[in-house]
């Protein structure tokens, strides 16, 4: 059984508002190769992963998410900076 879209979310956003940026980058990396799909079709669950980050003062880190997103073809939003 493969996560949805929304149950993805929820995950990343406690793992974001705890400020866990090395979790937060290995759920992403899992979910990369469970559905390579779902990282390249929104910005949320990236923004939440630089959440994480950035709560952590991981700059580098969320920097090279910045850099992921734009090789997936996402563009980063308001959120993404923020």
């Amino acid at each position: 059984v493969r996560p949805d879209n929304r149950f993805v979310e929820v995950l990343m956003k406690s793992i974001a508002n705890q400020g866990q940026w090395r979790t937060a980058l290995q759920v992403m990396e899992v979910l990369g190769e469970l559905q390579p799909g779902l990282l390249s079709s929104s910005n949320v669950v990236h923004n939440l992963g630089i959440k994480a980050c950035a709560e952590a003062r991981e700059w580098k880190a969320a920097s090279l998410l910045l850099q992921d997103m734009r090789k997936r073809g996402r563009r980063p939003d308001l959120y993404s900076y923020n």
